[in-house]
């Protein structure tokens, strides 16, 4: 019996460290498949989805093509789930708007250049829940896109302090700028080679646009920031 005692006394802690082994392994490799799993679901996530999980000042969506209105005043352009390039206007953009606010289906809000007559015509208004705001576009070069989806918690269109004598509105200047910058051939102009080379190396290609007093053409000049 004394013997048989002493042989348990022995064995218990020779089972004890055994299950703590199991269970510690076990404990690891949860910790493991749940890291793994993490950085699964991670890699999942595109390029796009990612830049919309960040703050920012808007979204305008025309076809496949994302413009996100960043807080430091660039837009950048994804066109499906694939980053393009930031981009900013300079200069100033003239502009004169006709029509009303243009919040019924039927009504127009005309958005024109009034050095060439160009102009960016918005019909057929739908408020959609969240902050979106659907409409039509036309441009004056022929071009038309429907169900564009404007996506802010600022207005699209607001009114102006700059009119005393007579009623004017304001429409979002990120908004026209995008719509512009999809309305032409090439708003890349002469910096696309460079655009293209800093995006095939892995860069963020940051592209400044210097506007000529027609909308619809090559830019003016442009530069290219590889970042």
């Amino acid at each position: 019996m004394y013997q048989s005692n002493q042989i348990a006394k022995i064995t218990k802690p020779k089972t004890m460290k055994n299950t703590y082994k199991i269970i510690s392994g076990l404990f690891l490799f949860s910790i493991l498949f749940t890291s793994c799993t993490s950085e699964e679901e991670a890699n999942d996530i595109s390029a796009l989805e990612l830049e919309l999980s960040l703050a920012n000042a808007g979204i305008l969506t025309v076809e496949s093509t994302t413009y996100i209105f960043k807080n430091s005043g660039e837009t950048t352009k994804f066109i499906e789930d694939q980053r393009a390039f930031d981009f900013t206007y300079t200069g100033d953009l003239n502009y004169t708007i006709t029509i009303g606010e243009a919040k019924h289906a039927g009504d127009d809000l005309i958005v024109t250049n009034p050095q060439t007559q160009e102009f960016i015509r918005l019909s057929h208004f739908k408020d959609l829940k969240n902050n979106k705001l659907q409409f039509d576009v036309e441009f004056s070069n022929g071009k038309k896109f429907y169900s564009v989806v404007y996506n802010s918690s600022s207005d699209l269109i607001s009114d102006s302090e700059k009119c005393h004598d007579y009623p004017c509105r304001n429409v979002d200047l990120n908004t026209i700028n995008s719509l512009l910058e999809f309305a032409q051939d090439d708003s890349a102009g002469s910096c696309k080679d460079v655009v293209a080379a800093c995006a095939r190396t892995g860069g963020k290609p940051s592209l400044s646009i210097k506007r000529g007093h027609r909308w619809f053409t090559s830019p003016e000049s442009c530069s290219v920031e590889c970042k």
